[in-house]
């Protein structure tokens, strides 16, 4: 008969399991974000904030974001990539291969080998959230089998301390008070992953029931005197077609807006995701409010700070076509410096969008971060910010001084029940967005076209190649041949 193992040797026997599962979870880089919070009775003045950093690429903007002395610096998700992108036969012949945790273990560890990096978050405080990448599986949601242990991981790779509520709840949203009465600043992060919805449920939510009580509970304190809310994915925009963002899960964007609306004091949105930065805005009234009495919501996107679309480095093809074989860099040379950029400008034109007060102006696609500057000395703090690209330049620029909590005269609104929200401008014409979705789509068809031709065209070179030169070969032996034989008979003849 077959042995049984007795009760107190399987015990111990799943106990080891089960620690060497763990064990094997855990962040094991070294440990590099060890500056000190700021100080309780000073006023944030200089907050720093950026997303998708891919640790694999270079980081050359750490050292320009540590001469602004920013007080604190918010990761708005993306802050490495745990994943990577790969070639398949199948269109659109790219997707993203998910090996968790090899890829997210590995992508921590490099990111704080970053020697720029070490150096920043040595001296100034970091608070973070994450989104996709991060999380451990492109555009993941609640159904990513391994998000306990992504949480853990990011949590450890943060320095946060064990007795944190991070560590014991589900998601890594978080809210931290700074400043003396007065002059208070809450900063809270969402976590529009760990329980979002996938997107083919119907009325699906992003933030689960537990942390919409706790962020509703964050904005009800009258003693704030600037509210900062910063997630992942972008809150007001819903005009794009593709990627993600609130507006395609509408009940949770109709709770954000009506959460933040609520507010007495400022508050701005931050995000990031998108690879390019802008700043949006939309206009808010209570229903059968009068159509003057309306609030301002802004928002700044900040993506990305390794690569975007309108740098030379771009997005597409990363982890594919890197190297220094000749048809590597041809192949990124086209996908990024020439169709990414001017494609990414062309599109802008062509769909103005509605929630920018300058549509050009107020976005850019370079490889950029953020700085908000608060001004204490008024009744009310005076918001202004910066989105910085490389070598210190100044691509966007917007005083941001006023309140979210009055109408357009600054009188309090007291009316109950919902508000409704519009962007800034009106949708075109049927026959402007007719011209304009034909254009697109003739863009699009040439782009995945000539991504196509140049990738099978690359493919096939070795075969193509070796053929061309027999084919050469054979004509120059089939002409040699027939001058023999011309040759031949010409001597026949006489």
């Amino acid at each position: 008969p077959k042995a049984k193992m007795s009760p107190p040797l399987t015990v111990l026997w799943a106990s080891c399991l089960l620690w060497h599962a763990v064990f094997s979870l855990e962040y094991r880089g070294p440990q590099v974000h060890t500056a000190a919070a700021p100080a309780s009775d000073k006023p944030l003045q200089v907050i720093g904030f950026g997303s998708c950093n891919h640790q694999d690429m270079e980081q050359d903007l750490w050292e320009q974001l540590d001469a602004e002395q920013p007080d604190l610096y918010l990761w708005l998700g993306d802050n490495v990539y745990g994943d990577r992108i790969v070639a398949t036969t199948s269109f659109p012949f790219l997707k993203h291969d998910h090996e968790f945790p090899e890829l997210v273990l590995k992508a921590y560890a490099h990111q704080a080998s970053v020697p720029a990096y070490r150096a920043f978050v040595a001296k100034h405080p970091v608070l973070a959230t994450w989104d996709d990448h991060d999380y451990g599986k492109n555009d993941g949601d609640k159904t990513f089998p391994y998000r306990r242990e992504s949480q853990q991981i990011f949590l450890d790779f943060f320095n946060v301390p064990v007795g944190d509520p991070r560590r014991r709840r589900e998601g890594v949203y978080v809210a931290r008070t700074y400043g003396p009465p007065g002059q208070k600043t809450r900063v809270i992060l969402l976590d529009n992953r760990y329980h979002k919805d996938p997107y083919r449920v119907t009325d699906g939510d992003m933030l689960g029931e537990e942390q919409w009580s706790w962020f509703e509970e964050q904005l009800r304190d009258a003693s704030i005197n600037l509210f900062i809310v910063g997630a992942g994915l972008q809150m007001l925009p819903d005009e794009r077609s593709l990627g993600e963002f609130w507006g395609r899960l509408p009940r949770a964007k109709d709770r954000l807006l009506n959460a933040t609306l609520a507010t007495e004091a400022p508050l701005l949105l931050l995000s990031g995701d998108v690879h390019y930065s802008e700043i949006t805005e939309v206009r808010c009234r209570r229903m059968g409010a009068d159509a003057s009495h309306t609030k301002r919501l802004v928002e700044i996107t900040s993506s990305g700070m390794t690569h975007a679309w309108g740098d030379p480095r771009g997005f597409l093809g990363l982890g594919m076509f890197q190297g220094e074989q000749l048809w590597k860099r041809f192949v990124s040379w086209f996908f990024n410096d020439l169709v990414g950029i001017n494609a990414f400008a062309l599109l802008q034109r062509l769909h103005p969008s509605r929630f920018r007060e300058k549509n050009l102006r107020d976005v850019t696609a370079q490889r950029s971060y953020g700085v908000l500057h608060v001004d204490w000395s008024g009744e009310r703090p005076s918001l202004a910010v910066r989105i910085m690209g490389a070598n210190g330049v100044t691509l966007i620029e917007r005083d941001l001084s006023y309140s979210n909590a009055g109408d357009a005269n600054g009188v309090v609104e007291e009316e109950e029940g919902p508000y409704t929200c519009e962007p800034l401008y009106n949708e075109r014409s049927q026959g402007e967005r007719f011209v304009a979705h034909a254009v697109s789509a003739t863009i699009l068809l040439a782009f995945f076209g000539s991504c196509l031709y140049v990738v099978m065209g690359t493919l096939l070179l070795p075969v193509i190649v070796p053929l061309a030169i027999l084919r050469r070969q054979s004509r120059k032996s089939k002409t040699k041949t027939q001058g023999d034989s011309k040759s031949k008979s010409k001597s026949k003849s006489k």
